[in-house]
């Protein structure tokens, strides 16, 4: 919602700087036909419609050139969005597959230069998302809110990216990290705090 607001809020700020500067140039072009009317009006006409051709054709090439420009700048700082969004993701999920032997003064120097980049690079939602994940997992042990968070992460992250949401929620992305997802949301659902060191202990318990 908030990021419809902000496209909004820009369109109408391109069209009240194109609605100014039409006006501006009404009023110089109706100052100029009244002053050589007063002397000949056939010259008059030949001088406005040769001035109303020429600013017609700037302006349909300046606004051109400024929407081409707002779009090629967008795709650029979207582009690098993909790659610094893709490095934390690809380097997490690396983590969180060896954290039997996860190293972590490796997590820690990584998150510390994320921290960084995400500030500079990360939408709004994407950074509050972050942070509250963040805080998490600093406060607690790992657990089933902890991956409901990082799912929360992602989903904003995808959002900023322009790509939709529809079909997941936060639950769906344990399933790509989990060895047992669907005992994971089973364990959950009975209890929103089951750490996964719990849910390690049932998979042993279960043989999987």
């Amino acid at each position: 919602m908030k990021s419809f607001i902000k496209k909004f809020a820009s369109i109408l700020l391109g069209l009240a700087i194109v609605g100014a500067f039409i006006w501006g140039i009404y009023w110089i072009i109706s100052s100029i036909w009244d002053a050589l009317v007063s002397v000949d009006t056939k010259l008059a006409v030949g001088i406005v419609a040769a001035v109303t051709t020429v600013i017609g054709a700037t302006l349909t090439v300046t606004i051109g050139k400024y929407f081409e420009r707002k779009q090629a700048v967008e795709a650029d700082f979207r582009e690098r969005k993909v790659e610094i969004y893709d490095e934390f993701l690809g380097e997490f999920f690396k983590l969180f597959e060896s954290q039997n032997n996860m190293d972590d003064s490796r997590l820690v120097s990584f998150l510390k230069e994320w921290n960084r980049k995400v500030v500079v690079w990360g939408g709004s939602e994407v950074l509050r998302s972050y942070i509250k994940w963040m805080s998490h997992l600093k406060s607690s042990e790992p657990n089933a809110e902890s991956m409901f968070l990082m799912g929360d992460f992602v989903l904003a992250v995808r959002k900023d990216l322009g790509l939709s949401n529809k079909g997941i929620d936060r639950k769906t992305f344990a399933s790509l990290i989990l060895k047992n997802p669907d005992l994971f949301l089973e364990m959950a659902t009975k209890n929103p705090r089951v750490t996964l060191a719990e849910l390690a202990i049932e998979e042993q318990k279960l043989g999987l």
